[in-house]
């Protein structure tokens, strides 16, 4: 009787456990998100959002979500998971997070093509990295803002952004990124029918790439 007792009792407790939150999720998820993004997202998926999950852990999940869905290529939604994140690291003021937050809510907009409200996230973003060694962050954000100009026709502020993030990546000795981002610089030349320009730019990506799909 005690062997079945103990038997149902484990059972209902791994049921419970398997349909609750569980901070060890967010934690693992958090680890993985630069190295395996794929097996962060399906963490972050299986978790379940309910009223044991604390405001803290919320305000990360939100975070850790766009940013997974960012780095698998899919589409950042839904909005309320990041306006909930922004909400709560603005009270605590805790500004790397919170700059994070702002990039991912400047993307969507970007993806969206409202490029006016993802210029003033993206601007939040470096605004809250002032004096800050996140580089990476840094050249991304530059590398949307000066998408952004150029699609809006502005070519000079858009080389401009370009090869702020350029010098970003280069401080991390991050040469893919910092590869497109001049192959883009160059691009802009292009637009503007300076192909002799354009063409510099274009064999000095060949000249330090190994990589075939940049090639």
């Amino acid at each position: 009787m005690y062997a079945k007792f103990k038997i149902l009792f484990f059972a209902l407790l791994l049921l419970l456990t398997g349909c609750s939150f569980l901070p060890n999720d967010l934690k693992t998820a958090e680890r993985l998100i630069d190295t395996a993004p794929d097996s962060a997202l399906q963490i972050l998926k299986n978790i379940r959002k309910d009223h044991a999950m604390s405001s803290s852990d919320r305000a990360l999940y939100g975070l850790l979500l766009f940013e997974a869905l960012d780095k698998n290529e899919l589409a950042l939604q839904p909005d309320s998971v990041i306006n909930y994140s922004i909400g709560y690291y603005l009270k605590k003021d805790t500004k790397d997070n919170l700059a994070r937050c702002y990039f991912y809510k400047a993307r969507m907009c970007k993806y969206a093509q409202k490029y006016e409200d993802a210029t003033k996230y993206y601007l939040n973003t470096l605004e809250l990295c002032k004096n800050s060694k996140n580089f990476n962050l840094l050249g991304k954000t530059y590398s949307d803002l000066g998408e952004i100009s150029e699609i809006q026709g502005d070519n000079s502020k858009a080389r401009e952004k370009f090869q702020l993030a350029v010098n970003y990546f280069n401080k991390l000795e991050k040469k893919l990124p910092a590869g497109y981002r001049t192959l883009d610089i160059g691009r802009t030349y292009r637009n503007e029918k300076n192909y002799k320009t354009a063409h510099k730019h274009f064999i000095s990506v060949l000249k330090n790439s190994d990589d075939s799909i940049l090639n």
